[in-house]
């Protein structure tokens, strides 16, 4: 795997990078273990995508000098907009961390009345595990998650995971789709209410119980790479 490192900056028109984050710093002297004149990958939240050599080093600064760029081409073919209930943090955040990969557009975080824990902001801490994915995965497009919402408030005509929905296999999706999955303990009478009467499309993986998480990987995968 190449060696890549995701900046939160812009980086286009930059000959020059002074590294002065001591976490970053850490891994590309303690994990590469990059010396004097080599070069590794850095990526910036403009997308702009080089290889850079280090000149100089030192214990609070590292100092690289642009050599070329990489040109980022590669598109998912389908767009992904997931809707996400609120699940435990910890497998929220997984879901967070692999959806670039898996080449999701955008992830929305859905307030249910099954959600173990709500947020009304998007946290610098979600940002950052996004963001990581672009060290990753070569779609050229920034990750996004907008601002949570209330499940009255997902679009109409949304497709939606459910048991008894129509099997995923036996639909055409369009090219830009909406899916919204629900929380561990399902969807309560009521909020299905709400999504019948927004025309929402009911899909199924099965009858089997499957984990937020799983539901996720499956789908996108599926959409994306199936």
């Amino acid at each position: 795997m190449k060696r890549k490192i995701f900046l939160d900056q812009n980086l286009a028109n930059n000959q020059l990078l002074k590294i002065t984050d001591q976490e970053i710093i850490s891994r590309i002297i303690k994990v590469y273990r990059l010396e004097l004149g080599e070069s590794l990958i850095f990526i910036g939240k403009d997308l702009f995508e080089g290889y850079y050599t280090l000149k100089e080093r030192s214990k609070n600064k590292l100092i690289f000098e642009f050599q070329e760029s990489i040109i980022r081409n590669l598109l998912p073919p389908k767009e992904l907009f997931f809707y996400l209930s609120f699940i435990k943090k910890e497998n929220f955040e997984l879901i967070l961390s692999k959806s670039f990969e898996l080449g999701v557009k955008k992830i929305i975080p859905v307030k249910t009345e099954r959600s173990p824990w709500i947020s009304d902001e998007v946290s610098e801490r979600w940002l950052k595990i996004m963001y990581k994915g672009l060290e990753i995965g070569d779609w050229n497009y920034l990750p996004e998650i907008g601002l949570p919402i209330n499940l009255k408030d997902v679009p109409k005509n949304i497709y939606v995971l459910e048991k008894n929905g129509k099997p995923i296999n036996e639909i055409i999706f369009p090219h830009s789709i909406s899916l919204l999955i629900g929380p561990e303990g399902g969807f309560s009478n009521k909020e299905l209410e709400i999504l019948k009467n927004k025309n929402s499309q009911f899909v199924s993986l099965g009858q089997t119980n499957l984990r937020t998480e799983t539901v996720f990987f499956i789908c996108a995968s599926l959409l994306n790479f199936g």
